[in-house]
């Protein structure tokens, strides 16, 4: 529960909540204008997804990467939150289409990734110090 309390408020100034009529959406970095979800939200979530791992000779980062899946494509937004093992040390996007957030905590075992627009087999790609333990949770968002 501590990991999620950190990661909400390590979001880059991005929150979220309603505007005047009720409709959930986002607000931007300082921002008091609530921007809506385009219609209801539908959204899907999966997690403890196991993440394959490869450690390079005379690099002390283990680096872990997730491949976006056709699913993953089928929706406009992304959310990756990846716990490993060690601390993390930077977070990699490749074959991304859309803005996308990253975010970690210099020392923390977590790291986030939000991408708008997911392209079959994109990239995110979380390097951390330790073991090649880790996993990730996915939200999916139309």
């Amino acid at each position: 529960m501590e990991q999620a309390r950190v990661l909400n408020r390590d979001l880059g100034g991005l929150s979220f909540g309603q505007d005047a009529d009720g409709n959930w959406g986002y607000k931007a970095g300082g921002a008091d204008t609530v921007t809506p979800f385009k219609g209801d939200p539908d959204f899907d979530y999966e997690h403890g997804i196991s993440i394959p791992y490869v450690v390079a000779a005379g690099n002390p980062n283990v680096l872990h990467y997730y491949t976006m899946t056709a699913e993953d494509a089928a929706y406009s937004y992304l959310a990756l939150f990846a716990v490993t093992a060690g601390s993390v040390v930077s977070i990699e996007l490749s074959g991304v289409s859309g803005p996308s957030i990253v975010c970690n905590k210099p020392g923390g075992s977590y790291s986030f990734a939000l991408i708008a627009n997911p392209v079959l087999n994109g990239k995110v790609n979380f390097r951390h110090g330790g073991t090649g333990d880790g996993h990730v949770y996915k939200l999916m968002i139309k």
